[in-house]
């Protein structure tokens, strides 16, 4: 994902996801190396945030509110609140880990209510039941009971 000054205010991210975001540069060897690396973790499916800036395409406002002197720069972002850097290996397991223990998995969100349809539908069919029931009873007591 692809992040610019507008996905900011300040230094927290609008959104209020917990996870990273890699500031680089395309000329910058490291980045070159860790790209294939940061793509893969992009790519899985994972409760985190996996961005990144392109500080080469007009970002030089975000460069200097970060204080980014150096590529590739990884920082840390808990709920949308800037957290830090990130100074763990570079590996895709290294960062997984990271994540794993560091950012919070989403809360369950509650299970959606009962629909009144099929509440009504449910009321419905036990009525019919206990009235089946009655109606074998009844006739059983008049009709069957000689």
């Amino acid at each position: 994902m692809a992040l610019t000054e507008n996905d900011f205010n300040g230094k927290d991210l609008k959104s209020q996801k917990s996870g990273y975001v890699l500031f680089f540069a395309d000329w910058c060897g490291h980045c070159k190396q860790l790209k294939p690396i940061w793509e893969q973790l992009a790519n899985t499916k994972t409760h985190y945030l996996v961005a990144a800036v392109d500080c080469t395409s007009g970002n030089k406002d975000l460069m200097s509110k970060f204080e980014i002197t150096g590529f590739p720069t990884i920082y840390v972002f808990k709920n949308g609140k800037y957290a830090g850097d990130y100074d763990g290996g570079r590996s895709l397991e290294d960062l997984k880990n990271y994540a794993d223990k560091n950012f919070d998995m989403p809360k369950n969100p509650p299970p959606p209510p009962e629909k009144e349809e099929e509440t009504k539908g449910n009321f419905l069919l036990w009525i019919l039941l206990i009235l089946a029931i009655v109606a074998v009873v009844l006739y059983y007591w008049f009709y069957l009971r000689k």
